[in-house]
């Protein structure tokens, strides 16, 4: 949990507070806080339907909560997003694998950002290629996606977010669908991405190697039920009650 005292010094990528969404009659979230600062890796865990996907899309702007706020870098969600501070890999892409696009296309894709006067930038091909390096898939950028595995298809969708230069990464599920060795690579490329000073918050219901990986952890049970250091939450008496929605704790956050 967060020291009070020290609070007000701390600098905040993430400034979630008592937010509620709904979608039609089905309230997804409700009382849904979380502060993660600068340079930390936040893991999101929870059941499927519990909520963490529709924080991750109210923080990166995809979904506009009902009530409450939302700061990113001490700034409104839209003033970030134009700056592209923020790199969103959502947990399904649409993508139609037959078509004959090719990785290095893919990546490239990412690369177009909002830059000064509202004008677009593109990245190099140089670009693209150092993006591909970084989650080991350079010796495949000549390759069309669809021929690549599931946990390949993965990494492929993190370099186009790696490449916006984005100083927020906000992955969701990019575990879903992969065996066990995919998902340790997939580890090890996030591992990567965080010893650089990245901040990232990470969502998934497979909880159980996520505590190497993350500074903090939150559950999502309809709120923020719980929100500390790994190896608080990660107790098996405390992440079963937190999973389902006991112990809630709201705007507790990690130090």
């Amino acid at each position: 949990m967060t020291n009070k005292a020290n609070a007000s010094t701390m600098s905040w990528a993430v400034q979630v507070d008592d937010v509620a969404v709904s979608y039609r009659d089905v309230l997804a979230l409700e009382h849904a806080s979380l502060h993660v600062a600068a340079g930390q890796v936040c893991g999101l865990v929870g059941m499927n339907g519990s909520g963490k996907s529709t924080l991750l899309r109210v923080i990166a702007g995809v979904v506009t909560p009902n009530s409450g706020d939302v700061r990113l870098f001490d700034s409104p969600v839209s003033e970030a997003l134009r700056a592209a501070r923020v790199a969103y890999m959502p947990q399904t892409e649409d993508v139609d694998w037959n078509f004959p696009l090719l990785v290095k296309d893919v990546v490239a894709t990412g690369s177009y950002r909002r830059a000064r006067w509202g004008r677009l930038s593109r990245c190099t091909d140089k670009d693209v290629m150092a993006a591909l390096e970084r989650v080991n898939l350079a010796d495949v950028a000549s390759r069309q996606v669809g021929a690549l595995s599931g946990g390949q298809r993965k990494r492929v969708f993190i370099a186009r977010a790696l490449i916006q230069g984005a100083d927020l990464l906000l992955l969701d599920e990019p575990f879903a669908g992969v065996d066990q060795e995919t998902q340790h690579e997939l580890m090890d490329v996030l591992r990567g991405i965080r010893d650089v000073g990245a901040t990232m918050l990470v969502a998934t219901h497979a909880s159980s190697d996520i505590a190497e990986l993350c500074d903090e952890v939150a559950v999502i049970s309809g709120t923020v039920v719980i929100h500390d250091r790994p190896d608080v939450v990660m107790n098996p008496e405390v992440l079963v009650n937190a999973m389902h929605g006991i112990g809630a704790i709201g705007n507790e956050t990690a130090p």
